[in-house]
């Protein structure tokens, strides 16, 4: 498996919202790290560059990302909210969150 599950996604106002998992099973866990999985930095900002394409209904070049910040774990199984939504012309800030506590964030500045 290498895509996290998704429920409950929604379109709003600015951007999207979707609750989502990331299973054990999912390849990108693998080796990262062993004996104690932790979710890629590079899982969470390529699940929101997917999430920006789906919202926009078409491929996305990111050409920076800014503000780039993790603050809380991830681990296999467990839900985060994650939120997109639109900043600027070019600018989207995405946030995932677990338990009301920030996990990462980040705006996106695409082409």
């Amino acid at each position: 498996m290498t895509e996290p599950v998704v429920e409950n996604r929604k379109t709003t106002e600015s951007g999207c919202e979707a609750t989502m998992s990331f299973p054990p099973e999912c390849d990108f866990f693998d080796g990262h790290f062993e004996g104690a999985p932790v979710l890629p930095g590079v899982v969470q900002t390529g699940t929101a560059v997917r999430e920006l394409e789906r919202l926009l209904g078409r491929s996305v070049r990111v050409k920076e990302i800014k503000k780039l910040k993790f603050a809380k774990v991830v681990h296999p199984g467990d839900r985060v909210e994650f939120s997109l939504s639109r900043k600027g012309d070019a600018e989207w800030a995405f946030r995932y969150e677990s338990d009301g506590q920030l996990c990462s964030s980040g705006i996106l500045v695409a082409e």
